[in-house]
C-alpha cells in the first residue's frame, strides 16, 4: 500500500545524474503541448452525472 509523504518530509537533491533529455529540449516539448491544448467550453454539470448508469455496460449516463 502507498502512503502520501509530507512535502516537508521529502529530500530533494537535484542534479544528482546526467539527464536523459536537456533542459532545454524538455521545456521546448512542455511549450509545444500546452499550445497544442484544445480550448473547450466549461459544461454544466448535470443533475444526473454519477448517479444514472447503463444497466449492460456500466457506462455513466
Amino acid at each position: 500500500m502507498r502512503t502520501e509523504v509530507a512535502k516537508d518530509a521529502q529530500v530533494i537533491i537535484p542534479n544528482t545524474h546526467a539527464p536523459v533529455v536537456s533542459h532545454e529540449d524538455f521545456e521546448a516539448v512542455q511549450r509545444h503541448m500546452e499550445s497544442r491544448k484544445k480550448k473547450r467550453p466549461k459544461y454544466k454539470k448535470h443533475l444526473f452525472t454519477n448517479v444514472a448508469y447503463c444497466a449492460d455496460c456500466g457506462q455513466s449516463l
